[in-house]
């Protein structure tokens, strides 16, 4: 009896500490040091004539500290329609740079377009992933309206996401916001809960004792 007592009790520190262990390892991931982006202009709607070419720009920045590498790159219907001046560059800590582009209004209506910038620690393999929506209402041209420049654009306006080593897997939402924060902090709520249970039920379970033999 005594030599089972101890054996299932072992076994149920053993139990107790690979939680723990699953707990701890989660909390490093949701504290580990996280990669920053920062973009300004994060929404464009640009009104031109069909075939009109214009020039804008996106501010990206770099909030973190330590160095990144930029990657620009475009999606959308309008894909064809922009020339990026620089499609890489390297920010260093607190730096930004405006990242400038051409774009052509190739057909009438609105389209929508992406301009996206990949923020990737020196030396490192993943970064975060932010966009700027471009969106192009063309006209014909024999509009008698001014309005052919107008564009809803604000550098004031940042687009913050935040992400560590796994926001290849995470992703980010339409405006650029990372989902890493809420989905480490729904883990570690699962990870609680099926400690708390486990432990209940650790606790509920006696010891088997030995049958005396007659």
């Amino acid at each position: 009896m005594c030599c089972d007592y101890k054996v299932n009790t072992m076994e149920q520190k053993k139990i107790l500490g690979a939680l723990v262990l699953i707990l701890l390892v989660s909390i490093s991931f949701a504290y580990a040091e996280k990669i920053t982006g920062s973009m300004g202009n994060a929404r464009m709607i640009l009104r031109l004539e069909q075939g009109e070419t214009i020039e804008k720009h996106i501010l990206v920045k770099n909030v973190n500290n330590l160095s990144l590498d930029i990657e620009l790159s475009v999606s959308g219907e309008l894909a064809d329609g922009i020339e990026l001046k620089e499609t890489n560059f390297r920010l260093e800590p607190g730096q930004d740079k405006k990242a400038y582009f051409s774009l052509k209004a190739l057909r009438l209506g609105t389209t929508e377009t992406k301009i996206n910038v990949m923020f990737i620690p020196v030396g490192g393999e993943n970064g975060v992933g932010l966009s700027s929506t471009i969106i192009v209402i063309a006209s014909e041209g024999d509009d008698s309206s001014d309005d052919s420049d107008d564009s809803d654009d604000s550098d004031s306006d940042d687009d913050l996401g935040s992400i560590n080593f796994l926001g290849a897997i995470i992703g980010d939402n339409e405006d650029g916001s990372s989902n890493f924060g809420w989905i480490m902090l729904i883990l570690l709520v699962i990870v609680l809960i099926l400690m708390i249970v486990l432990s209940f039920i650790l606790i509920r379970t006696k010891p088997k004792k030995d049958v005396l033999k007659e």
